[in-house]
């Protein structure tokens, strides 16, 4: 189907979604996990390349099958795992004090509930535990098999929202998740949400990179008034 309404009449995601669709194909079909992996995936993946905390967590789940046995292990035998990890340290102690937080307070480690709970008030109360922000959060809500409509904000979206003057900042990840959000059409659902977050984090790593972004082969480059704006 072919966008034939004016762009300056359609929702710039949209757009952005389509072009970028046009030359990536469909996305690949993703794999949910239950919330509490995806939470404790989501903070072990901060500031960490996705293979390697995806291999990290492979390891962690392999030796501790169940996060009492996790919350119960040494951590020196935690750390023979968990050391690829970017700040290691300062994630375990963010990942066992959420655990124990979560089991006293719930009774068990399962976070199923908070899909019965608005978006707004599940990513407020994930946001409690230290180590938890709204890209952390979000990614709890969409793609966990709570599979919320919610877009995850990371630093790929970030970066190639503000360029094309989406967001504010390349850094502020509070401000850049409202501003993404006032801009998702009314229509999407979830899989939208799933969609423009793998095309526009996968365009941030080929095309809209840190340095020396590739603009001459930008499929959204009539839609980027980025000249004069810092990398």
């Amino acid at each position: 189907m072919q966008l034939s309404l004016p762009l300056d009449e359609l929702p710039i995601l949209l757009i952005v979604r389509h072009r970028l669709q046009a030359i990536m194909g469909p996305v690949p079909e993703l794999l949910f996990l239950n919330p509490m992996s995806q939470l404790v995936f989501a903070m072990l993946s901060k500031r960490t390349r996705d293979e390697t905390a995806g291999r990290v967590f492979q390891r962690l789940q392999w030796r501790y099958p169940s996060w009492q046995r996790f919350l119960n292990a040494a951590e020196d035998d935690i750390r023979k795992i968990i050391w690829p990890v970017t700040d290691w340290q300062d994630k375990l102690r963010e990942i066992r004090r959420m655990l124990t937080l979560v089991k006293a307070q719930r009774g068990s480690f399962d976070l199923t509930f908070l899909a019965g709970w608005r978006v707004e008030q599940a990513i407020a109360w994930l946001r409690r535990f230290d180590g938890v922000g709204p890209e952390v959060a979000a990614t709890v809500m969409n793609f966990s098999s709570i599979h919320a409509r919610c877009l995850p904000v990371d630093r790929h979206l970030l970066r190639v929202g503000y360029r094309m003057r989406l967001t504010p900042s390349p850094k502020d990840y509070d401000r850049g998740f409202d501003c993404y959000e006032r801009l998702i059409p009314d229509s999407w659902g979830a899989h939208d949400l799933d969609a423009l977050q793998y095309y526009l984090k996968r365009h941030s790593r080929e095309i809209c990179t840190r340095a020396n972004p590739a603009c001459n082969r930008c499929v959204l480059a009539n839609l980027c008034p980025r000249v004069g704006l810092p990398s």
